[in-house]
């Protein structure tokens, strides 16, 4: 799966793909759809699985 996948807005896709960012990781794969089909989240993983990144990126493309 790939980020565009996800529905984030295109400059954040540009971003992504500046930063290195080619797939995410499997929170992230479950948590942004949710969170932009405005449902509730409640996550549990490990430090390191970019859940910070599924929250603010899904945040960040809200306000666009």
């Amino acid at each position: 799966m790939s980020f565009a996948r996800l529905r984030l807005h295109q400059s954040l896709l540009e971003q992504l793909e500046i930063l290195g960012y080619d797939r995410p990781s499997p929170i992230q794969s479950q948590f942004i759809p949710t969170v932009l089909d405005q449902r509730d989240v409640l996550s549990y993983a490990r430090d390191g699985s970019g859940q910070c990144d599924a929250l603010l990126l899904a945040t960040i493309h809200q306000q666009y």
